[in-house]
């Protein structure tokens, strides 16, 4: 029950920060951190009052953050990295400026060149 409250609560808090890009695994540091904390904060209580009554496990407010912070850490460095390794900036996940000056430009394409009275889209022949 905890994990289902947590995850349906983190995955509504992610959207909000990011939106869909984010909740695909494309946002940064800042958006996992505040998923994964809204998510804990409701969870942890439910996992920690549940197993207190059921197993006798103390639960105290000293392990509520620690599992608060412990997740926000490792989710907002997880999605961190995902958005590095897509292209994304690491603490927000925004799209980094992309030079279009960095791909190699088309200049023929088998007999034709591109761009040239000669081009067939342009209405002139095939050479």
């Amino acid at each position: 029950m905890a994990g289902g409250a947590g995850a349906a609560l983190s995955t509504a808090a992610i959207i909000a920060a990011g939106g869909a890009d984010v909740a695909s695994g494309a946002g940064g540091v800042i958006a996992g951190m505040f998923g994964a904390g809204t998510g804990s904060v409701l969870s942890s209580p439910i996992q920690g009052v549940g197993n207190e009554l059921y197993f006798h496990d103390p639960y105290s407010p000293v392990q509520f953050v620690n599992d608060v912070f412990f997740s926000s850490v490792t989710v907002g460095i997880h999605q961190g990295i995902n958005a590095s390794a897509n292209g994304r900036s690491f603490f927000t996940g925004v799209m980094r400026n992309v030079s279009f000056a960095d791909y190699p430009v088309i200049t023929a394409f088998g007999d034709r060149v591109v761009g040239e009275a000669t081009d067939a889209a342009e209405g002139g022949g095939q050479t």
